[in-house]
């Protein structure tokens, strides 16, 4: 049974480094169908994308609906506090 992630507990480092260790177990297997994924949406397109959108999301999307418009987009990044917005650069910089 796993330990409980209670942050500030003196073996929270522990428990957390267990539950990253227990994840990494599948990620050769979750890695090789993100692989398939990828591979397939950057053959196929938008026709992939909405078909895995539909699939794991249970939406009923269309290629039309995943458009997003320039003033979309500036009115999100508006919206956003800086700190969000740093937080998102940073992971799309990671990823």
């Amino acid at each position: 049974m796993p330990r409980e992630l209670v942050l500030g507990s003196p073996d929270f480092e522990a428990a957390f480094a267990q539950l990253l260790d227990d994840k990494r177990e599948t990620s050769a297997d979750v890695n090789a169908v993100v692989g398939s994924i990828l591979a397939d949406v950057k053959q196929r397109g938008d026709a992939a994308l909405v078909e895995y959108t539909n699939r794991f999301d249970r939406r009923n999307t269309t290629p039309e609906a995943l458009r997003v418009t320039v003033a979309e987009v500036d009115a999100a990044v508006a919206a956003c506090e800086r700190d969000t917005l740093s937080a998102l650069e940073m992971a799309a910089w990671r990823i």
